[in-house]
């Protein structure tokens, strides 16, 4: 079952759940060059698993990566957050911003830091 994921807001960010509308920006994302260091660009049923398993990570772990939207609450551009892949390794913190535009503002380093605050603050 998938927890509850309450959203960590900041003064620029909110930090929140995956939406179904989030999936498009995800998806021209890991369609395009920006990707060619991270192992895309990748076909679409190949982003589509990358997505659900962003969403699984918190079914299975009980915490997981947050989609980074702006104040507003809209379309996610990013995400950051913990991700573990096998029990014999630690979290691993993760963050990705989608789309360039907002790039070199420091909202990745922004939404990673609040992510670390909240996991701290929560135990």
């Amino acid at each position: 079952m998938i927890p509850e994921i309450a959203p960590i807001r900041t003064e620029n960010l909110i930090l929140r759940a995956f939406r179904v509308e989030d999936f498009p920006a995800y998806r021209a994302y890991y369609s395009g060059d920006r990707t060619r260091g991270g192992g895309g660009p990748l076909p679409e049923h190949k982003v589509f698993e990358r997505f659900c398993s962003m969403i699984g990570h918190w079914a299975i772990r009980g915490y997981g990566r947050y989609a980074i939207s702006d104040h507003t609450a809209g379309p996610a551009f990013g995400h950051a957050g913990p991700m573990k892949l096998t029990e014999d390794t630690p979290p691993e913190m993760t963050w990705t911003i989608w789309d360039a535009t907002p790039t070199g503002r420091g909202l990745a380093t922004a939404a990673a830091g609040a992510v670390l605050d909240h996991l701290i603050a929560t135990g």
